[in-house]
């Protein structure tokens, strides 16, 4: 959804946009890791389309926020998973340990599961898969 904002005293006008993920039952975490990462994949086309739209003079490192209802789990998981696939994207280390170690230093329960911790790890293979980094062998073969 875009939301139109104006400032008042200036007449300046942006835009913001709200992403919502559904696919998050109450307590737990998404079932599919497709899902999830077709939701990341959405935030950065739109993330692109904005951009595009900029005056290319200023910055076009436009600003995400992420919130979930709690603040941490799933925001957390989230953030450590846009961080570590841009690692990838950046030919940069993968160290998701260290990089949450970070985390948790600026905010507790930043990921409070195993089963939070190894769905960060199952995005990254996803993000691989579609890249084509990796592949999946079959018996077939």
């Amino acid at each position: 959804m875009e939301l139109k904002v104006k400032h008042l005293l200036s007449g300046q006008e942006g835009a913001v946009w709200h992403l919502q993920y559904t696919d998050r039952p109450d307590h737990g975490f998404p079932k599919y890791v497709q899902v999830f990462f077709s939701y990341l994949e959405e935030i950065q086309s739109l993330r692109r389309h904005t951009d595009s739209m900029l005056d290319t003079s200023k910055s076009l490192n436009t600003p995400v926020v992420v919130h979930c209802r709690a603040g941490v789990a799933c925001t957390g998981v989230f953030i450590l998973n846009k961080l570590m696939i841009s690692c990838l994207e950046h030919n940069e280390r993968v160290e998701v340990p260290i990089m949450l170690g970070h985390f948790m230093q600026q905010r507790m329960l930043m990921v409070q599961t195993i089963s939070q911790y190894k769905f960060v790890y199952e995005v990254l293979i996803q993000f691989l898969k579609n890249s084509h980094l990796i592949c999946t062998l079959t018996s077939d073969l």
